[in-house]
């Protein structure tokens, strides 16, 4: 009697969650995004030279948001260029470089700003891997976390129409114009963008904080810097505003056509 065949049965079977992926030259760089659309979570992966070495979450549901902070959004200019203040991006795994971290961090946070944008009922966890080359030095100016953003929702909308049965794959949806995805060309070189008055306190606060509790984890410090930009003295804001500005006009002067 011949022994029973005990090979287990292999069959080809669509992985059970929809993908979609896409990408663009940022800062004269090849990106690959790509998400995973699951039932409780988002899974996004930012990929530059085949990296991904900086995994965060954001909670998006106002259930997990800071009870000091119900994430009422100012419709001042300069808050219009900031995440929504309730939201905290948490990293996972990787984000030693503590400078490439408060980036990745912040580049989470604004794509779950855009999230809400778009669906302002979404409580999914968003799961966001990065591997950017040099964030600190590339991703500091707005125009690149607008690239950025465009290339997410981009595949977010594929995602979503792929996992339905709408037959107009192919509809224009309007948002703000700039979270529309931005395409370079790889002959023109780019230039990076001066930091806001946010990314500018961030940076030094993290340094300051940092010093003098050098045991503190990284998340913390994010933490206490989200709280404290909050509530923070209006004459403290508005300097940082005028460095802002000073580095904008300083900025210009130095990359003049």
């Amino acid at each position: 009697m011949a022994a029973p065949d005990l090979q287990p049965a292999v069959s080809d079977c669509a992985f059970p969650s929809p993908s979609k992926q896409t990408s663009g030259l940022i800062n004269s760089v090849q990106t690959q995004v790509q998400c995973l659309t699951f039932t409780d979570k988002i899974l996004i992966t930012i990929s530059q030279s085949g990296k991904l070495s900086h995994w965060v979450h954001v909670p998006l549901s106002l259930n997990s948001a800071d009870p000091m902070n119900p994430g009422i959004q100012s419709s001042s200019s300069e808050n219009s260029l900031l995440p929504m203040t309730h939201l905290t991006a948490t990293t996972i795994l990787g984000g030693t470089k503590a400078e490439d971290e408060v980036v990745g961090q912040t580049l989470a946070t604004t794509i779950g700003s855009a999230l809400l944008m778009r669906n302002p009922g979404e409580e999914r966890l968003l799961v966001v891997g990065m591997g950017i080359d040099k964030a600190a030095e590339n991703f500091t100016g707005r125009a690149q976390f607008d690239e950025v953003v465009g290339l997410v929702l981009e595949v977010l909308c594929a995602a979503r129409q792929l996992s339905s049965t709408v037959e107009h794959s192919h509809s224009d949806h309007v948002r703000p114009h700039w979270l529309a995805p931005t395409r370079t060309k790889a002959s023109v070189e780019e230039i990076s963008r001066p930091k806001n008055a946010f990314m500018i306190y961030r940076l030094d606060l993290h340094a300051t904080i940092a010093a003098q509790n050098p045991r503190m984890h990284n998340n913390d410090i994010s933490k206490i810097i989200g709280v404290r930009w909050r509530v923070e003295k209006p004459h403290v804001i508005e300097a940082y505003k005028k460095r802002a500005e000073e580095e904008k006009r300083q900025h210009a002067i130095d990359h003049q056509p």
